[in-house]
């Protein structure tokens, strides 16, 4: 049989349709964090999830940050496309975390600037 299988819709209007990449599924990003094991790495808090949500490469307006699990407000977040670089103030002293292209990870430094933690971040499978 090589014919394929049209739809409703295609076979009424005899054309195939494409959607929109106005509602494209958004990027999630939920990231277990965890102290890196070196030499004098400082012993400051840091959190131990961070879920960052990136909807549009074109629009970050709608881009979500939790720490923990609470929002950040959008003024005290920054997330550079190109670089693939999240930053954040306040929280925890701020932080950077570099995310990984092809595989889920994260790498960085979380806390004041006189005494940054160096961490990485992992997907970990969550059980509710």
């Amino acid at each position: 049989m090589g014919s394929i299988q049209l739809n409703r819709a295609q076979r009424r209007h005899g054309k195939s349709f494409k959607r929109k990449g106005k509602y494209s599924r958004p990027e999630i990003y939920d990231f277990v964090i965890s102290r890196i094991k070196i030499y004098g790495n400082s012993q400051e808090p840091v959190p131990g999830r961070i879920t960052f949500i990136h909807f549009q490469k074109n629009d970050p307006s709608n881009d979500l940050l939790f720490i923990d699990r609470i929002p950040i407000p959008k003024e005290a977040w920054s997330y550079d496309v190109h670089d693939r670089i999240l930053r954040w103030k306040g929280v925890y002293g701020g932080g950077q975390l570099y995310l990984y292209g092809k595989k889920p990870g994260a790498i960085g430094n979380i806390g004041p600037a006189t005494r940054p933690v160096a961490v990485a971040g992992g997907a970990q499978s969550q059980f509710l």
